[in-house]
């Protein structure tokens, strides 16, 4: 139990001192612009040393979008892969997608920043571009788990790059300047889209 409490406590400093470290680039960015901030000074603001600072980001790019691993939760992990919530391989993408939205919504303010960010530093778009990618390979590797269960699955290719697209499309929705929408409220506008783009046999009961 010890061990446990131990652990937990571990991780929550280091989740803290993550997200100091986001906060301290992102403010100096948005007050000295990029190329004006470097890892010594971001590092200096969040109270820890340079080297710290490579133990959680490997640039400063990568501190400034502070975009964190979309992890789907584990319950959700378990039920997908063994071919649920319910059997049909586009519906269950959507509550793969529902769950992200969920988490990354929990964070507006943080995600919000970094998408103005991006917008406001287009060389940062290279930074998001690679973080899609690492995000589509996790996903791939859920579709593919979902398959050697004997589960029904979409192509581990196909299926990733449209529970991207689902996510993609929220993200740049949910940046827009001004908007006020729920991250999840947007999903569901997706969703809605994507299904008039094939025939409305293939999702009837």
């Amino acid at each position: 139990m010890t061990s446990d409490i131990e652990t937990g406590l571990r991780q929550r400093k280091k989740r803290a001192r993550r997200a100091a470290l986001v906060d301290a680039a992102q403010t100096l960015v948005l007050e000295h612009g990029l190329d004006g901030v470097t890892v010594d000074e971001i590092s200096a603001r969040a109270g820890v040393s340079g080297r710290t600072f490579f133990n959680y980001f490997d640039s400063k790019d990568e501190a400034v979008l502070g975009l964190p691993s979309a992890e789907v939760d584990a319950d959700v992990v378990a039920e997908f892969t063994s071919g649920g919530p319910t059997g049909d391989p586009f519906t269950d993408l959507v509550y793969v997608a529902q769950s992200l939205v969920t988490g990354l919504a929990a964070s507006t303010d943080g995600m919000l920043r970094s998408l103005a960010l991006v917008r406001a530093e287009p060389r940062l778009l290279a930074q998001q571009i690679a973080w899609f990618d690492a995000q589509k390979a996790s996903f791939s590797s859920l579709l593919e788990q979902r398959i050697a269960s004997g589960a029904a699955s979409a192509d581990p290719v196909l299926g990733s790059s449209m529970l991207m697209l689902m996510l993609q499309n929220v993200a740049t929705e949910w940046g827009r300047d001004g908007s006020t929408d729920d991250p999840e409220e947007i999903l569901d506008s997706v969703i809605e889209r994507l299904t008039l783009l094939v025939p409305s046999a293939r999702f009837a009961d």
